[in-house]
Parts: C-alpha cells; sequence; structure tokens
C-alpha cells in the first residue's frame, strides 16, 4: 500500500517541487538585490553599508516556508477570509500586497497576541487572525527593506504562491493514505524544503527527510521502550497493544495512561516535525 501510495504521488511531486524551488530561487535574487551588502571593502579595510545580516539563500527558504505554512492554516481554516480573503487583498493593493499585506500580516499580527497589537493593525486585521509562537513569523534584521513585486503572489500566475495555493489540493492529514495520494500534505513540504540544499551541503548537515514507515518504526521502538521503563509492563506486550490486541488489565491500562499523560518528546533536530507526527500517531494507537 505505501509502495502504492508514493507511485501515485509522483506525478505531483515533478508539477509541485519545480514550481516551489523557481520560486525559491527567483526570491534570493530579489532578496540579494533589495537588500543592502553587509559590508564593502575600500582599501583593506571594511566599511559598513547596511544593517542587513541575512543570508539570501536562508531568507529564501523563510519566505517559502512562511508562504506554505499559510496555506496549511488555510486548509485548516485558522486563517479568517482564507485564500480568497488573500486574493481580494491582492486585487485591492496590486503591487503593494507583499509590503502592506503580507509584512503586516506575518510581523505585526501572526507573530504578536491579539493584546499586544496595535489598534491599527487590529482594524484592519480581525483579532481572529491567530497568534502562532514557534518563530516562523518573528523577523530578522533588515526584512522589512525587502522588496517583491507582484508576479511572487499573482492569482492569474500559476507560478506564484497564490497560483500554487489555488493550483494544487492540499491536506493536513499526510497519513491519509491512497486517497489522498494526489493532494499536497506536509510531507511534501517537508521534502520541497529539505531538497533546496545542495547535496553536499545536506551530506555535511545531515539534511535528510525522513520517510513516513522509518518515522513510524522509529517512534514505536523508542515509545514502547519507555513505556515499559516506567509501567513494568513488557514490551512484548505492549506492542500487541498498539496492534488492538487486549493483552492489559484495567490497573495496567490506568498505568500506561497516567505513563502516557507525562511522557515528553525532544526532536532536537525537528525539521519539518516528520518524527513528532509519528510520534503523536504513535500515542493515539496506544
Amino acid at each position: 500500500d505505501q509502495l502504492e501510495t508514493e507511485l501515485k504521488r509522483k506525478p505531483l511531486d515533478q508539477r509541485f517541487f519545480p514550481k516551489l524551488k523557481n520560486l525559491r530561487q527567483r526570491l534570493e535574487r530579489a532578496v540579494a538585490a533589495t537588500v543592502p551588502a553587509k559590508a564593502v571593502f575600500k582599501k583593506g579595510k571594511a566599511t559598513r553599508t547596511g544593517t542587513a545580516t541575512m543570508d539570501p539563500f536562508r531568507e529564501s527558504v523563510r519566505i517559502v516556508g512562511r508562504m506554505m505554512f499559510l496555506r496549511f492554516l488555510i486548509e485548516k481554516q485558522s486563517l479568517p477570509g482564507g485564500l480568497q480573503g488573500l486574493v481580494d487583498a491582492y486585487a485591492r493593493l496590486g503591487e503593494n500586497f507583499y509590503a502592506e499585506h503580507m509584512l503586516p500580516l506575518w510581523f505585526d499580527v501572526l507573530n504578536r497576541p491579539v493584546e499586544s497589537r496595535s489598534q491599527d493593525i487590529r482594524h484592519v486585521f480581525t483579532d481572529d487572525y491567530p497568534y502562532l509562537n514557534g518563530g516562523l513569523f518573528t523577523p530578522v534584521a533588515g526584512e522589512r527593506s525587502i522588496q517583491l513585486d507582484r508576479s511572487f503572489f499573482d492569482p492569474h500566475n500559476p507560478d506564484s504562491f497564490l497560483g500554487i495555493y489555488s493550483g494544487f489540493e492540499f491536506t493536513l492529514n499526510e497519513y491519509a493514505g491512497s486517497d489522498e495520494a494526489l493532494k499536497i500534505d506536509p510531507s511534501f513540504f517537508g521534502k520541497a524544503l529539505e531538497s533546496f540544499n545542495s547535496k553536499p551541503k545536506k551530506k555535511k548537515q545531515g539534511v535528510h527527510y525522513t520517510p513516513k514507515p522509518i518515522a513510524i518504526a522509529l517512534a514505536a521502538e523508542a515509545i514502547l521502550a519507555r513505556l515499559s521503563h516506567l509501567t513494568g509492563i513488557p514490551r512484548e506486550q505492549l506492542t500487541r497493544l498498539v496492534k488492538g490486541e487486549k493483552v492489559i488489565n484495567g490497573q495496567q491500562a490506568r498505568t500506561v495512561q497516567h505513563a502516557l499523560d507525562g511522557l515528553r518528546i525532544l526532536d532536537p533536530a525537528v525539521g519539518s516535525g516528520v518524527l513528532l507526527w509519528a510520534c503523536l500517531e504513535v500515542m493515539l494507537a496506544i
């Protein structure tokens, strides 16, 4: 079943990844062109010419990450107005869409608790917009000086962000099975981000997307071993429990539930969260 799903997804990979890669490359050039260099050298001495500290490559990946995360927020129905709201804002603002809508949305709305948003912002963006404290929408030095023209967002352009938003079907469920095989799920996003790095850089940094079967196996191995240690119930018995067999009594079930409630998962190289999602799946199964 897994092989069949992957084969069905292959044509979607070949349509989705090149569009995202092309956008990232264009973004990198735009960032490099509009953000001042860190320094110029005159007669062997460095003279600072701007306050920007960003790397155009990293910034391009950051922008792609934000835009794709917004698309999943839309799918989750957590972004007021949804896709149509962004399209309407684009139609209203045109060339100023990035500066006057996207930047405030990222930095002044999604990056701030409702009560700390300015009154001017709250007149434009309702309090229904969520506060996302993960750091993705925290600005880095010099970001507000980046200039991106309308071609990056034009909903009539299938190669723009809004064009991709409407040109592909998205799903939040990475593990839905073959019925979801022709939709963009978070695993596509994770693989796309990691594919941006060159092969030497990926090798040096250990960047590699973890496929679902491996992630599930790793999560199950770790969690079942830990629960066995905490509860004293043999691991083999817990493994059978996950498969749906009734192999523990009521007192043991309460012991497992207590241990599960206090379990903490650490993923130092979280990437796109694939392993954490697998851990959640295993914990739900238990």
